[in-house]
C-alpha cells in the first residue's frame, strides 16, 4: 500500500501541464472551478511570471447568489500590500492596500448575487487601477499608491492562511463566496499552476 501510494506521487509530479489541464475543474478555462461555502475553499496562484504591475489585466468569468465573499485579490506578500474586490451585500467592493493609501470603495451599480455570468477585469496604468464589470468601467482614475515591483501572487474564492494578517479589511465579513469562476486570465504570466484547495466541478 505504501509503495503504491508513492508511485501515485510520483506519476502526480511527473505530470505535464497539458495532462493536468485534462482535469474537470480548471478555472484558466471554461471548465473553471466551483468554490465552495467553506472558509478554506479557494484558488491560489503562488507566483506569476512577472509582478502584476503597469500594463498588466486580469479578467475572468463568475456567477454566485452569495450576498458576500471575496472574488479575488492580489498581493505582495513581502510588502503587505494588495487589491482586491469582494462581494458585500451582493454588490462589488474594490479594496486598495498600500503603505501609503488603504481604501474601500462599492461599486453600487454593479449587484452580482443573481446567479447569472458577469465579467470582471481589473487593469493597471501606471499607479492607476481600473475596474470593469460586464463592459462597464469604475474607478479608472483611482490611484493605487502601491510598491512599483506590482503584485506578486494571486488568490481567488477566499483568503489564504498565509495572508489573513495583513488582508484584514476582507475579514470579519460574514459568509463566503460560493460559486464558478472561470476563463481566468492574468496577462502578467502564471508561473506555478493553480492550487485548489476545496472546491468541486463547475455546474
Amino acid at each position: 500500500m505504501i509503495a503504491h501510494f508513492l508511485i501515485m506521487i510520483e506519476i502526480v509530479r511527473g505530470m505535464t501541464i497539458n495532462q493536468k489541464c485534462q482535469s474537470p475543474i480548471n478555472i484558466l478555462s471554461a471548465k473553471g472551478a466551483y468554490i465552495e461555502p467553506l472558509p478554506k475553499s479557494r484558488v491560489r496562484i503562488d507566483s506569476l511570471k512577472k509582478p502584476f504591475g503597469n500594463g498588466h489585466a486580469l479578467s475572468f468569468d463568475f456567477k454566485t447568489t452569495s450576498l458576500s465573499g471575496v472574488l479575488f485579490y492580489l498581493n505582495n506578500a513581502n510588502t503587505k500590500e494588495f487589491v482586491g474586490v469582494e462581494i458585500a451585500s451582493g454588490f462589488l467592493t474594490y479594496h486598495i492596500k498600500c503603505r501609503r493609501l488603504e481604501a474601500v470603495l462599492t461599486v453600487a451599480a454593479a449587484k452580482v448575487d443573481d446567479g447569472k455570468w458577469h465579467s470582471i477585469v481589473f487593469r493597471r496604468k501606471r499607479k492607476r487601477g481600473r475596474l470593469i464589470v460586464d463592459g462597464k468601467h469604475y474607478f479608472q482614475n483611482y490611484r493605487i499608491a502601491c510598491d512599483t515591483e506590482g503584485f506578486a501572487s494571486m488568490t481567488l474564492g477566499g483568503i489564504h492562511p498565509s495572508d489573513a494578517d495583513f488582508v484584514d479589511s476582507f475579514e470579519g465579513k460574514p459568509g463566503h463566496f460560493e460559486g464558478c469562476i472561470k476563463n481566468v486570465d492574468n496577462t502578467a504570466g502564471i508561473l506555478t499552476l493553480p492550487k485548489y484547495t476545496g472546491v468541486s466541478e463547475c455546474e
